[in-house]
């Protein structure tokens, strides 16, 4: 059976330099099992990939928010602003 190994990190917003709660971390190319293999950061934008085989691989970091819509009537020059929420 091959090593396998833990992929670890923290997420930080790169102006504020504070920790990114509930950022997706992905591993968007590899091959078999590691390929798809995500964590989510914690409140301190903290994260842990366990049973990483060794390879080359690409690392995806994204922040989901809920959708939200809004219907509207466009008349005029219209200005929408939306507060979303974090996954």
């Amino acid at each position: 059976m091959p090593a396998t190994f833990t992929l670890k990190g923290k997420i930080t917003d790169a102006t504020l330099r504070t920790p990114v709660p509930n950022a997706l971390v992905k591993i968007v190319a590899g091959t078999g099992t590691n390929f798809g293999k995500s964590a989510t950061t914690n409140r301190a934008g903290r994260y842990k990939m366990p049973g990483v085989k060794p390879e080359k691989i690409i690392v995806e970091v994204s922040l989901a928010y809920k959708p939200k819509e809004k219907m509207l009537t466009v008349s005029r020059n219209t200005a929408v602003n939306l507060a979303l929420v974090k996954v």
